[in-house]
């Protein structure tokens, strides 16, 4: 009771205690985290509601939800450093994200409230510019139970980024720039062994780099970028167990992610001579293999107070020696992670105590990333509020981590 938008059948899919099972009281704990971790219930007003029947020794149960805002508009505008120089420039956002979704009322607008929702599938449109120096467009779509019997998702996404590195206009051929267009669909299905808080994600992709004038610009870009498109088909599979009590503020459990995104080897199928290509050939296909850990724990320390501690690491390696590593998908560690936008097909890793990518950028003395870093973060939270709307909290933290060009200078 309770769901006045979200449809029944996507409450129902979630709950452990089928009709005829005998009386657990762990089923009912586990169904009560499931139905919050989708995000569209106050977890400060949900409740259960059992209703024996001695005459016939059963028990009704009644979970009680309480609808909340979940989806999201974002019309905004910032003034800060453009990504090119120093100088500040305007940043807008424009962008809606519909977490509870469905496709199947978008044909009845007698079932709109205002928007087709209900069917927990998620929706997200954005665009992003801070005018000349960077454009960015996104649109992901994904439906978490793919043919409504079986919580296997599936879900595709679209992007296009440009980013530029002077203040040339768009018709100058002397302009440089780095743009990357890609695509993604991806499958994700929800494991029994070791326990059903695994999940397994295969994500397919395909990216295109097209840059322009990009040697000497300042910005660490080698010499072979100086023209050209490159292309870049990956496969990557993402193991997760998530077991956090609360999506929004966790008191208990953890969350463990290990994945891992891979190229084809195109230079080792080739034949080719990979230190005597020209650059146009050499580059065309860019190759890599990626590797990342990411876990977090809490553990309740009294009431409203937790300990959150966290260890993040990222490998980028290679196949080919004439290649070396790839420009492309480098981490960039420093500052706050809050940057806005991504910069040329590098990953932002947030580094309390430093400006952004100094981190980084001090290991490879050039601002192209790096292929290793490490993290380490300990936090003690107290909330303050943790009402979902407005959810907030006081910490302490220490915080650790650097960034390396190698494994010889790895520590």
């Amino acid at each position: 009771s309770g769901n006045t938008k979200t449809s029944d059948h996507v409450i129902l899919r979630e709950i452990r205690t089928k009709p005829g099972d005998k009386f657990s009281r762990s089923d009912i704990q586990r169904t009560m985290r499931e139905l919050a971790q989708l995000g569209y219930f106050d977890p400060e007003q949900m409740g259960v509601d059992p209703v024996p029947n001695p005459a016939d020794g059963t028990v009704d149960i009644n979970y009680k939800v309480a609808e909340k805002p979940s989806d999201q508009i974002e019309l905004s505008g910032g003034w800060g450093a453009n990504g090119f120089t120093g100088r500040p420039a305007l940043l807008g956002t424009a962008g809606i994200t519909l977490n509870n979704f469905s496709i199947r009322k978008l044909g009845k607008p007698e079932l709109w409230n205002p928007i087709p929702s209900g069917d927990g599938q998620r929706l997200s449109i954005r665009a992003q510019s801070n005018g000349t120096f960077y454009q960015g467009y996104n649109f992901s779509f994904t439906e978490p139970w793919l043919g409504g019997k079986k919580p296997n998702s599936f879900s595709v996404s679209l992007f296009h980024t440009v980013n530029q590195y002077d203040w040339a206009v768009r018709t100058d051929p002397s302009r440089r720039v780095l743009m990357n267009t890609g695509a993604s669909i991806s499958r994700g299905n929800r494991l029994r062994w070791p326990d059903d808080f695994f999940s397994l994600q295969y994500v397919l992709s395909f990216q295109r780099y097209k840059f322009q004038n990009l040697a000497g610009s300042g910005f660490g870009f080698p010499r072979e970028f100086q023209n050209g498109t490159s292309f870049t088909p990956s496969l990557q599979l993402v193991l997760t167990r998530n077991s956090v009590s609360n999506p929004i503020y966790p008191e208990s459990g953890s969350q463990i992610t290990m994945s891992v995104q891979a190229t084809p080897p195109f230079s080792v199928f080739s034949n080719k001579d990979y230190s005597s290509l020209p650059s146009a050939e050499k580059y065309k296909w860019i190759e890599y293999h990626k590797w990342k850990f990411d876990a977090s724990v809490y553990t309740q320390l009294f009431k409203n107070c937790v300990l959150a501690t966290q260890v993040r690491f990222g490998f980028l390696g290679f196949y080919n020696q004439d290649l070396g590593m790839t420009f492309f998908e480098r981490f960039r560690l420093g500052g706050s992670g809050l940057f806005g936008f991504s910069l040329a097909g590098t990953e932002i890793i947030s580094q309390r105590g430093y400006d952004n990518f100094t981190v980084s950028d001090a290991a490879s003395r050039s601002e192209i990333g790096v292929p290793i870093y490490n993290k380490f973060t300990t936090e003690i939270r107290y909330a303050i509020s943790k009402n979902p709307t407005a959810t907030a909290y006081a910490h302490i933290f220490g915080e650790a981590g650097n960034a390396y060009v190698n494994f010889n200078s790895y520590n």
